[in-house]
């Protein structure tokens, strides 16, 4: 299982529509997890292992601003606190970002986490 697989794992008792890599125009409410590389990985001194800090942004979309605004919080919570197998801590960075309405009037939040992995 790879970070996404685990993300989205970590918050299906949302019970939303998930989708890794790229928003889909639909379902109107969908979540969309995207990785990007992040940060060099780092060896440090007297540990085993290498420590890496991987990005991902989750994106929300809904048809209403409050959906939209109240899943991307308890999506925020969730991660706050998060660990598992492989990741030993979620930072969250920055506050969520209103991106506005798109083309079919879907209101978008969007929402920024530095992993703290082992490699």
């Amino acid at each position: 299982m790879n970070l996404l697989d685990n993300l989205t794992t970590a918050v299906s008792a949302l019970s939303l529509t998930i989708k890794q890599g790229a928003m889909p125009d639909k379902p109107d409410d969908c979540v969309c997890m995207i990785l990007s590389n992040g940060e060099s990985s780092v060896k440090y001194f007297g540990m085993p292992t290498v420590i890496a800090y991987p990005k991902i942004k989750v994106l929300v979309r809904a048809s209403t601003y409050e959906t939209s605004r109240t899943t991307i919080i308890a999506m925020r919570e969730i991660f706050k606190t998060y660990r598992d197998s492989a990741v030993l801590g979620c930072i969250v960075i920055g506050d969520i970002e209103d991106l506005g309405d798109d083309d079919n009037n879907r209101r978008t939040f969007v929402l920024e986490l530095k992993l703290i992995t082992e490699e």
